[in-house]
């Protein structure tokens, strides 16, 4: 029902990566409204069916919950769609976790 929505409105999606949360409550989901193999993760609240605006992130390849469904990790690919940082949602807070080589990984919470 939601990919059929999108297609009435853009014309295309293609849904990437989908991975329903442990306890049955999350979906999160990938999709290329565009056709340039650029997915953009977002998670749809399954009690109620609404989708968390500030979930939604760009580039993001892969997903994975964890085992208690309070965090959800994914990874963002840069403008090549190359993997290049991993970053973690705790109950809809995102942390980023990013690498340098002087200082290793450091980490920031966004709201």
């Amino acid at each position: 029902m939601i990919v059929d929505n999108i297609v009435k409105i853009v014309g295309y999606v293609n849904v990437g990566t989908c991975r329903v949360s442990p306890d049955h409550n999350y979906l999160a989901y990938t999709l290329d409204i565009s056709g340039g193999e650029r997915y953009t993760l977002q998670v749809k609240d399954l009690r109620s069916g609404l989708i968390d605006p500030k979930s939604k992130v760009d580039g993001a390849v892969s997903l994975a919950w964890a085992q208690d469904a309070s965090s959800l990790f994914y990874t963002q690919s840069d403008e090549n769609q190359r993997p290049y940082r991993q970053s973690l949602i705790i109950r809809f807070h995102l942390l980023v976790f990013s690498g340098g080589k002087k200082n290793g990984f450091q980490c920031k919470m966004l709201s």
